[in-house]
Formats: structure tokens, C-alpha cells, sequence
């Protein structure tokens, strides 16, 4: 998959055979011109779109941001390589997209396959089953249900986690209080949902019947958020009827989400990706 602009437009979108060799960037010259610098493990350009000082190429496996060069991550079987060009904004510690439910999920990164937990609020124990069924579908081993307030520090450090809660459950505060180190085009808080375009600049206001589907790599692994281990999905929204409506997104619209970072959800079923355009 490439695209460009965060995700919005898609270039080329196909399905590559690989064996036990097949690189990132072996695949990807399968498929489109590339032009590489630095001894081949930069992509400069790929079907004449190039680098400039403000933007660059980024990809990343299974909605995880690599922390490899694409001539060294050797592919496997079932790995979605989603390469994108966007601007170098603000926002650079985005190390995930929504593309890792399920793939980061199903696949891991490099081969490893970590247990995932679907958590939740009581109120939102219908939409975490339905999320732990999408996940168990798609082939994710060893996926537990867990009440939010039983989630330990250990399962946040070591798991996959899909957090389904209200914008007053610590985990998710947690997660939005550090939206800008995260890379997330969205805050959430007492004021409502807010949408942000590349640069930082504030486009949307919800204060009601609104959800957001957020993705990062897991903040609370010891290691960071680049050590491409475990990821964090984020279910939530201004209200009941937002959280809810992000989670159907999620269970029956997550391929349509592939390449975004991430996306607004209306309790009326619009949805709306994120970052938000500039104009």
C-alpha cells in the first residue's frame, strides 16, 4: 500500500508474493518506481513523488512505524508494508496507524506475536465483545477480555491493548494528556473532542455524540514507543452514544481505516479521518 497525505490518498494498493528473503524495499520495487540515496535504504522517491525539506516517505508494517530500514525488515507471510509521504509536522512521534487493528495484532512486527487485551468500562461490555471477536476472526492469539479496573500495570507494559472507555478512564486521559509526544491529531478532554490538521492547527469541536479510534505504540511498554513490540487502540468519545459509535466503526468499517492515523466518529455514523485537512 502507498499513499500519500497521512493516509488520505491512495496510490497503489496490491498483494506481493514473497519468500523467506523478501525485504521491505525488494517488495516495494515490485511494484513502483523507487529512487533511493544513503546506499539504498532511504527511499527518495517512488513513482516521481520525491523528498523535499518539509516532507519524506515513512513506512510502516503492520500500522507500526519500523524502526528498520526497508532493505532490512524481511517480510513474512501476511504482513501489511504501507508506505506513506507526508509533511514532517509537529506531530512526529506518530508510530502507528490504524492499520494495526488488526494487522499489529494478527502478525506482530518481525514475526513476534504477543496475547492482546480487549479492556473495557461495564457499560461498554457488548463493544468489546464484538472487538475481541474481529481480532479472534483475523487469526490474533490468546485475546482476553478484561474489565478497565482490573487491567495491571504488567498487561499495560506487555500486551496489545484495545481500550474501550469513557474520556474519564485514566488509561485513556493518560493516553490524550501525551497526545502531542504520541503523534495523535486529537485531543480529548472536560471541553470536548478536538481535531487538528498536520501543522497543529485546531479544525473540528465536538462536545457531544462524537467517538475517536486513536492508535500509537503502547506508552507503557518500558522500552518506548518505537521499540515496535505492542500497540494501543483507543475507543472513545465525547459521550456514551461517541464511544459507542467509534466501536462499531472499528468492528465494521476497520479496513476502510487501513492508512489513517486515526478518525472522528459521529453517533450518526460519519466518519471522519484524522488529521484533519488543512483547508
Amino acid at each position: 500500500m502507498v499513499t500519500t497525505g497521512f493516509g488520505a490518498n491512495t496510490l497503489l494498493d496490491a498483494v506481493v508474493g514473497i519468500d523467506a528473503r523478501t525485504s521491505a524495499m525488494k517488495a516495494l520495487e515490485s511494484i513502483a518506481e523507487t529512487e533511493t540515496g544513503y546506499g539504498g535504504g532511504f527511499v527518495q522517491s517512488i513513482n516521481g513523488v520525491g523528498s523535499t525539506r518539509k516532507s519524506d516517505w515513512f513506512y510502516y508494517v503492520n500500522g507500526l512505524m519500523a524502526k528498520t530500514g526497508a532493505k532490512d525488515y524481511v517480510l513474512r507471510n501476511g504482513d501489511v508494508e504501507h508506505w506513506d509521504y507526508h509533511s514532517w509536522s509537529s506531530f512526529r512521534g506518530m508510530s502507528a496507524v490504524m492499520g494495526c487493528f488488526p494487522w499489529a495484532f494478527v502478525n506482530g512486527y518481525g514475526g513476534e506475536r504477543r496475547p492482546s487485551i480487549v479492556a473495557c468500562e461495564p457499560e461498554y461490555g457488548d463493544e468489546a465483545d464484538g472487538i475481541a471477536a474481529v481480532l479472534r476472526g483475523a487469526g490474533a492469539v490468546d485475546v482476553s477480555l478484561v474489565p478497565l479496573a482490573e487491567l495491571t500495570p504488567e498487561q499495560m507494559a506487555s500486551r496489545h491493548l484495545v481500550l474501550v472507555a469513557g474520556p474519564d478512564a485514566a488509561p485513556v486521559r493518560e493516553v490524550f494528556d501525551n497526545r502531542a509526544t504520541l503523534g495523535l491529531f486529537v485531543s480529548l478532554d472536560g471541553h470536548g473532542l478536538r481535531a487538528f490538521s498536520p501543522s497543529g492547527e485546531e479544525k473540528a469541536v465536538y462536545q457531544q455524540a462524537a467517538g475517536v479510534l486513536a492508535a500509537t505504540q503502547n506508552p507503557w511498554n518500558p522500552r518506548g514507543t518505537g521499540a515496535c513490540e505492542n500497540v494501543v487502540v483507543v475507543v472513545s468519545g465525547c459521550d456514551e452514544a461517541g464511544v459507542r459509535a467509534a466501536a462499531r466503526t472499528l468492528v465494521h468499517e476497520h479496513e476502510r481505516l487501513l492508512t489513517w492515523c486515526g478518525a472522528v466518529v459521529e453517533a450518526d455514523g460519519r466518519v471522519r479521518p484524522l488529521p484533519a485537512a488543512e483547508d
